[in-house]
């Protein structure tokens, strides 16, 4: 409610500047982001999603999510993902001072990114093992309608096609891979950014 990170004040911005120009932004909440509640909302007028959502565009149906908790069958996952969404934790939480919850919060974040990066948890493990790919799979059995799966989550670049119409895209990320979707109304990409490409 009151503490901004440091750091991000830039990116915060420029959000605020794509809607400020007419831009829409609209953000899905992974598993990091569990307690930024509403102040993206108010301060910049992004549009948030706490949840996956299925949206029709130029006539074909996505279903669009982060991706934590979908098909993922770690016990361990299940119970933090609980535990930091739970309203009496996160008031306990928010009583003790930032200058300690900050750095805390920093030091567990960078711990998982460090025992992920380079591990073949962040690595394609395969259609039979990568559990967004079989999340996909079973839920298109009672939505057939749905083309596209995208999701974000694992951090691997990942356009895969199933069930001869349907297709699943990983995005990758922006910080290793510096990837994102593009659809320009009829077809959809996986590409990466490259910086001054356009000059």
């Amino acid at each position: 409610k009151d503490v901004v990170p440091k750091g991000y004040v830039r990116f915060i911005g420029k959000l605020a500047e794509f809607v400020d120009d007419g831009i829409p932004v609209y953000m899905f909440t992974g598993n990091h982001d569990t307690w930024m509640f509403d102040y993206f909302e108010k301060e910049v007028g992004a549009v948030i999603y706490t949840d996956s959502i299925e949206i029709e565009l130029d006539g074909k149906k996505f279903y669009i999510a982060h991706g934590d908790g979908l098909g993922d069958p770690s016990k361990s996952f299940r119970f933090m993902r609980k535990f930091f969404r739970n309203k009496f934790c996160q008031q306990l939480y928010k009583l003790i001072h930032p200058g300690l919850t900050m750095p805390f919060g920093y030091a567990w974040s960078r711990h998982n990114r460090k025992k992920k990066l380079g591990t073949p948890g962040e690595q394609y493990l395969g259609e039979e093992k990568e559990f967004l790919v079989q999340f996909a799979k079973k839920y298109s059995q009672s939505h057939d309608d749905i083309e596209y799966y995208i999701f974000g989550h694992r951090h691997i670049m990942l356009d895969l096609k199933f069930c001869d119409n349907k297709r699943i895209m990983i995005l990758g990320d922006w910080i290793t891979n510096f990837s994102y979707a593009s659809w320009n109304g009829t077809e959809l990409s996986l590409k990466k950014y490259i910086e001054d490409s356009c000059k």
